[in-house]
């Protein structure tokens, strides 16, 4: 089992996320991300907010994804 992610990292991971939130959202009209791009979205910027829940960044994109389909 892997053990929690040491705060030397936290950065790194943020930025990853960051970048993957950033990269389903300016895809939402490719058809391959077509009727996932926003749950992927909000899943990545979501992490950021466990790791760092003070977040802007994260809080605001989050702000601008369509909220899920019930």
């Amino acid at each position: 089992m892997a053990s929690p992610t040491p705060d030397k990292f936290k950065t790194q991971l943020i930025t990853a996320y960051d970048y993957l939130g950033y990269f389903y959202a300016v895809n939402q009209d490719n058809p391959e991300f077509k009727d996932s791009w926003a749950a992927l979205a909000r899943d990545a910027y979501e992490k950021i907010l466990v790791i760092d829940p003070s977040n802007k960044g994260a809080q605001e994109n989050l702000k601008n994804i369509p909220a899920p389909k019930k």
